[in-house]
């Protein structure tokens, strides 16, 4: 386990994750407790990362540079915490097992030019999310963008504690109504029931730990079994008893 902390931000690392860093970050504190470890640190320029949108998100585009920059990622897009797929986690492993053995068969840059692929891949959930709010200019939308992950933070650190949408949007600032609007517009979904699916999400977690419905239920802040229940088969479809056996 690898921690570590960024802007007065914590992150935990374990296997099969990763850290996206961009240089607005002036230090970063790291803390390797107990354990060794096998990871990676991987420096790629921005402009390569823009290019690979390009590819991505403007594939019938030929030769046109002119609006790259509003392809230009946000600082909140590259600090964040992800968990890489397996194409990505056997790359990152062929690198380092390369970089320990000094003998790297393929180009650096031809590993560095697929591993920016990947990684925008396996995030375009996130930078899709960035660019679906409706901001004519760009300082606009990076702003709305922060204010807007600044309340998906708030929620995803209140799945065991009561919170209203109301002081998520101050947290935010923004007003509720706005904070609503522009959270469903860019993440597809409402705060409110972002926040449910992701108690269920969680549930499930604990569950494979060996907590009782019954705990879970309530440690979730849910009104009781039978509402986690209703609230569980709405969103998965079968009741928690047949969702894991």
């Amino acid at each position: 386990m690898e921690t570590y902390y960024l802007e007065r931000r914590r992150f935990s690392l374990s296997g099969g994750s990763y850290l996206l860093v961009n240089d607005s970050v002036p230090a970063m504190n790291v803390a390797i407790k107990g354990a060794a470890t096998l990871s990676v640190c991987v420096d790629i320029d921005l402009s390569l990362v823009n290019d690979v949108l390009m590819q991505v998100l403007c594939p019938d585009e030929l030769d046109n540079y002119t609006n790259a920059s509003r392809f230009l990622l946000t600082p909140e897009l590259l600090l964040r915490q992800a968990a890489a797929g397996a194409p990505l986690k056997q790359l990152l492993t062929d690198l380092i097992v390369s970089s320990a053995s000094q003998s790297i068969e393929r180009p650096v840059m031809e590993l560095i030019y697929e591993l920016t692929t990947m990684l925008v891949q396996d995030n375009l959930p996130v930078i899709n999310s960035y660019y679906k709010l409706q901001a004519s200019k760009l300082s606009t939308r990076k702003e709305l963008f922060h204010r807007l992950m600044l309340g998906k933070e708030m929620l995803e650190d209140s799945l065991f504690d009561e919170i209203s949408i109301k002081q998520v949007a101050e947290t935010s600032c923004l007003s509720e109504f706005r904070f609503y609007r522009l959270f469903k517009q860019c993440f597809g979904d409402s705060p409110y029931n972002y926040l449910f699916k992701r108690r269920i999400e969680k549930s499930i977690e604990l569950k494979k730990q060996g907590h009782s419905w019954s705990d879970i239920a309530a440690a979730l802040n849910f009104t009781d079994l039978a509402a986690f229940s209703k609230g569980f088969k709405k969103v998965k479809g079968v009741a928690p008893s047949k969702a894991i056996s």
